[in-house]
């Protein structure tokens, strides 16, 4: 899971909770409530497509640091999304999914976790899933823009990011 925390001002914090399953943007402004951008368990959402197409026929694979290159990615393109349907999702946090390694495997036993291990239910793009990093990379720009449009016009001061293993609270300089 990924964990950003950016402050805006003294009066405003925005934070990103990026995972294995949502992605999850809140932005906090005194002395208003919180208001989320983006929420995997409410219907507020940024509204923007994602259509991931690859450079060479075949079958999409884990997207990670060493193919990233290897797919065009756009964003509210229709035509594309015409055309490539099945390359296409509405919601970033449809984009990422569960990544099934050993690793993850040996962390979820030693903490006793006894749900099954399953796939992604997005085989669209990937039966593994996509790193959150590489989603966060990606999608950043756009949502610090929508963070931006928000009255009163916010002002970025501080960004800490942390990118810990799954299920660990480690951070990481990025």
């Amino acid at each position: 899971m990924i964990f950003c925390l950016l402050a805006f001002s003294l009066s405003v914090v925005l934070g990103m909770d990026l995972g294995s399953e949502k992605i999850r943007v809140a932005a906090l402004r005194s002395p208003t409530q919180m208001s989320i951008l983006l929420d995997n368990s409410s219907n507020r959402y940024f509204r923007s497509t994602f259509t991931v197409v690859p450079n060479e026929k075949g079958p999409i694979k884990l997207i990670d640091a060493y193919n990233f290159g290897n797919n065009a990615y756009y964003f509210d393109n229709q035509q594309m999304e015409k055309k490539f349907p099945q390359h296409t999702t509405r919601y970033y946090n449809d984009f990422v999914g569960k990544i099934l390694t050993d690793e993850m495997k040996d962390i979820a036993k030693q903490r006793k976790i006894e749900s099954e291990f399953v796939p992604t239910s997005n085989f669209r793009f990937t039966t593994n899933g996509i790193y959150p990093e590489y989603l966060l990379y990606r999608t950043f720009n756009i949502i610090n823009s929508t963070a931006r449009a928000l009255e009163p016009p916010l002002v970025a001061k501080t960004a800490y990011i942390a990118v810990p293993k799954f299920m660990m609270q480690q951070e990481r300089k990025s």
